[in-house]
């Protein structure tokens, strides 16, 4: 799985030719068969033929799959304005603003032909006017797709990239009096009848679980739909490092997995009966598996416990490290930009750091007491599966929740209980009266432990937080671990020395960030849609200028101006209100930058010529006019300014030749000071 893997990482940012990967795997594979026909003994020799071939058909799977192809490939065939026909490959979701969904799309000629489009589309529809659409349905629309980008902003989530490895190439936001519906009956697919099986469950749990929150918690833990969680609350499950518990993960289907070796034991002890409670249980960890999206982790648990039971059939015992390598093999096989995805990294390095360290730890303390031994077991398991997890968790999370441990301790217990629950819901929902019942039950258990993780977050010292690892950094703490672990197990000095440098490589990477940080100054105006949001940094303090509501705690904020905060390494940054004054200049690193928030102060603005000028405001007089008074090296247009003013300022600058950024369109704006 390795040498797969390191191809993959190796094509993606080296971007070798094409030839190069087929050259490579076809001696690759010349060779093995030279070695096989040979019959030659060297382990090592082939070895290294074996290793070498992987990694070229890991470049290989690049090759041939690169989403930058499909992209080009959509932008080859699409054009503005012309006719599409979407096929809706989702239910509609409910979002804030509007009803969200993926589509296939395809060109609709004037002889009323198809041309389908190699990549999906997410659409976007006006609430107040979207018809009842489902899995299939089929819109007619020449608004024309937009490009998806990034919002820019330092440290912000590679959205673009995200798609990308999905196959999405493009969006669209349909109004009502833009789009028309095909009539379509209802697909009879598996996919349609996995969605419908997923919105009965759906609606029976909000029947039945009748707090929102509660109930978005338990299609979260049974079915992977996450759209209804409470976003402050899935921070608290994330802040005490039990995030795992709402993101379906292997832990979920383990249960079942457990759940369904009980009921089915008996079927062992028939003759043949081992056959058919294979193909029952495979059949169940399937169908749980498909019906709540195949994610990663839920895949990799699949496949697994499918090696497992299937070794049980035909009496043999699988290694668990076997099982592991074979499921990411197939997995990257299948998908290979997989390995970008942070649910399977950790899902990986989850499992495997339960593999190798559980059981040690485990041996520290050898309770007598069964019960004590059992909890003993359940913490061994816990702190086993931080150590692998740790670098992961760093570089994507930037904080480590120093209470996992308890936290753990009560959550998992009581989502076994839930989950237990939730499947006993499913069964007996035509029983509205038992059902009201067990939901009324469940609804208090899922209260009870939303509000023990809501305490322990509420702790001064739950988490450390604003952690920034870099990607090396990451690597290198990887590597520490890993040779700290062979040094524990095989007490070898080498592994001893490589663990050792491995730290002082980290530390010396710590202590030249830290370096560059004090040294640090910068302006950055920050791309979040409506408003306007700039930090001047400098060192590690932090000057905040914008609206007011993203200087409060919330979404938004954590969201578009936490992540800057974080790989700037910044201080609680100072909020500093605009007045009512229409004149509001700032003087940092030795730049002025004047603020156009407010009607224009024409006697002030005429004595002022500033470095930068930012526009968050609209202005009556012509901008031309403006700018051939104030004459600032550099314009900068907030995302709050609507598309007609955005034109206005870029027509203005061009005929002064002055240098234009707009937020909304290029991104965030960063000026080193």
């Amino acid at each position: 799985m390795l040498p797969l893997a390191a191809g993959i990482l190796l094509q993606w940012y080296a971007l070798l030719p094409a030839w190069v990967s087929e050259i490579t795997l076809g001696a690759g594979l010349v060779a093995l068969l030279l070695v096989g026909w040979r019959r030659v003994s060297s382990r090592s020799a082939f070895g290294i033929i074996l290793h070498l071939a992987l990694m070229a058909g890991g470049m290989m799977l690049v090759v041939i799959n690169h989403p930058q192809k499909l992209q080009d490939n959509f932008d080859k065939h699409y054009r503005p304005g012309v006719t599409l026909v979407a096929t809706l490959q989702e239910p509609l979701v409910n979002k804030p603003n509007s009803l969200k969904a993926l589509a296939l799309v395809a060109i609709l000629d004037s002889a009323g032909n198809l041309q389908p489009l190699p990549a999906k589309v997410i659409i976007y529809l006006e609430k107040a006017t979207a018809p009842a659409l489902w899995y299939g349905s089929k819109l007619v629309f020449n608004q024309p797709v937009q490009d998806i980008r990034n919002s820019g902003n330092p440290g912000s989530f590679n959205y673009r990239q995200y798609c990308m490895f999905n196959n999405i190439a493009g969006q669209v936001y349909l109004k009502g009096n833009a789009y028309q519906m095909v009539p379509t009956s209802r697909p009879k697919t598996l996919q349609a009848g996995l969605f419908q099986i997923r919105d009965y469950v759906l609606a029976l749990f909000r029947r039945n679980i009748r707090q929102a929150v509660e109930s978005g918690v338990a299609e979260a833990l049974l079915l992977g739909y996450r759209d209804d969680l409470d976003k402050s609350l899935t921070e608290q499950y994330a802040n005490t490092g039990v995030i795992h518990i709402i993101a379906i993960s292997g832990m979920h289907l383990g249960m079942i997995y457990f759940l369904l070796m009980v009921l089915l034991a008996p079927l062992a002890k028939v003759r043949g009966g081992k056959y058919v409670q294979l193909f029952l249980i495979l059949a169940a960890i399937w169908f749980f598996a498909l019906l709540t999206g195949a994610a990663p982790s839920i895949a990799r648990s699949a496949i697994m416990f499918s090696i497992v039971a299937f070794g049980m059939v035909i009496g043999r015992k699988g290694n668990i490290l076997n099982s592991l390598a074979a499921s990411a093999f197939i997995l990257l096989l299948y998908d290979p930009f997989v390995l970008w995805n942070a649910g399977f990294q950790l899902s990986y390095a989850a499992v495997l750091s339960l593999a190798l360290f559980s059981r040690t730890i485990s041996q520290w303390w050898v309770p007598v007491n069964g019960l004590v031994r059992h909890v003993w077991n359940a913490v061994a398991a816990t702190l086993a599966a931080q150590i692998l997890t740790l670098p992961l968790v760093l570089y994507h999370f930037h904080q480590f929740p120093l209470m996992f441990l308890l936290a753990n301790m009560v959550a998992v217990p009581l989502s076994v209980g839930v989950l237990y629950g939730l499947l006993l819901l499913v069964c007996i929902g035509w029983w509205q009266a038992a059902a009201a019942k067990l939901g009324t039950v469940l609804t208090w258990l899922i209260q009870f432990m939303n509000s023990c993780i809501g305490t322990i977050d509420g702790w001064w010292f739950a988490k450390i937080g604003n952690i920034h690892y870099t990607l090396a950094q990451a690597v290198v703490l990887a590597l520490a671990i890993s040779f700290a672990a062979g040094w524990l197990y095989k007490r070898g000095n080498g592994h001893l020395v490589a663990a050792s440098l491995s730290l002082l490589a980290l530390l010396g990477m710590r202590v030249a960030q830290k370096t560059e940080t004090l040294q640090q100054h910068k302006l950055i105006v920050y791309n979040v849609p409506k408003h306007l949001a700039v930090d001047y940094v400098s060192g590690t303090t932090c000057l905040y200028l914008g609206d007011n509501n993203l200087a409060k705690p919330g979404f938004e904020r954590n969201f578009h101006l936490q992540p800057s905060r974080i790989i700037h390494q910044v201080q609680p940054p100072e909020y500093r209100a605009f007045s009512n004054d229409s004149f509001q200049v700032l003087h940092a690193g030795g730049k002025t930058i004047l603020f156009l928030n407010k009607p224009v102060d024409w006697l002030r603005s005429s004595s002022v010529m500033p470095d930068v000028l930012i526009v968050s405001h609209y202005i009556k007089t012509q901008p031309a006019d403006f700018l051939a008074l104030v004459k600032p090296r550099q314009i900068v247009l907030s995302a709050n300014l609507w598309p007609s003013q955005l034109s206005r300022w870029k027509n203005a600058a061009d005929s002064l030749h002055l240098r234009l950024h707009s937020v909304a369109n290029e991104g965030a704006f960063v000026l080193p000071l």
